[in-house]
């Protein structure tokens, strides 16, 4: 006969173990990736996106991030 060995979850040690791997404290990471809008302008034609049949008197509305302030950022 093989000896069958317990899963995890019923084993007697489990809520013991889960917590001390609560406790111990967690390191945070960077993001290895990061996003930066630089214009609120979309050239895309996106059939779903509302943004995408913008008129040209709201194109010229659009916010363009300074590079001052994407240095900032980074």
């Amino acid at each position: 006969m093989i000896a069958q060995s317990k899963p995890y979850l019923i084993s007697r040690n489990f809520c013991k173990k889960i917590y001390h791997q609560l406790k111990k404290p967690r390191k945070t990471k960077f993001h290895e990736i990061i996003s930066i809008e630089l214009s609120t302008l979309c050239n895309a034609k996106c059939k779903f996106c509302p943004h995408s049949n913008i008129h040209e008197k709201d194109k010229k509305r659009a916010i363009n991030m300074s590079e001052e302030v994407f240095r900032k950022i980074i």
